[in-house]
């Protein structure tokens, strides 16, 4: 079984920081020429609270680029593999640069003022034509109902439309 490389305190204090920086274990690892299991047990060992499945975060200037980059017609999944991140960093970039994301999202319908004054029209006129109790799918035939002391023994009474 191999053994844990040893580092002196100057190079542990380099992994923390470039861990805090942003960096990921193994690009932190490909730097001090070890395993990122080495890096991973420096930092848990100097009490740095670490997430193993950590993606880097995308700098202003990458957000950027994403945004353009979309713009001009790339693919997500090419964003995804250009970049070397999650999708959830790739929709942050996009969203921070209002840009809309296209695909299988609902298409936003949103109408005019003419359009809203013109279907707001046609239901008034309909309405109009209504009372509130068709509105509202109520029948107005009168009902017959039996007073609580003219019910029979049993205490059951059925209303009537007679």
């Amino acid at each position: 079984m191999p053994t844990q490389r040893k580092f002196d305190a100057v190079a542990e204090l380099l992994m923390m920081i470039a861990y805090e920086l942003g960096w990921i274990g193994p690009q932190i690892a490909d730097n001090f020429r070890c395993s990122a299991q080495t890096v991973y047990s420096i930092l848990h060992k100097r009490g740095v609270s670490v997430c193993i499945e950590a993606k880097p975060i995308l700098t202003t200037a990458q957000q950027r680029q994403v945004a353009l980059l979309y713009q001009r017609g790339c693919l997500m999944r090419e964003l995804l593999d250009l970049f070397g991140c999650s999708a959830v960093p790739i929709h942050r970039a996009l969203h921070s640069q209002n840009v809309p994301i296209r695909g299988n999202q609902v298409a936003q319908y949103v109408p005019t003022p003419k359009q809203i004054e013109t279907a707001t029209a046609k239901i008034r006129e309909s309405w109009s034509k209504q009372t509130y109790f068709e509105r509202a799918g109520v029948s107005r035939e009168p009902m017959t109902v039996t007073r609580v002391r003219d019910l029979p023994p049993n205490g059951r009474s059925v209303a009537s439309n007679d």
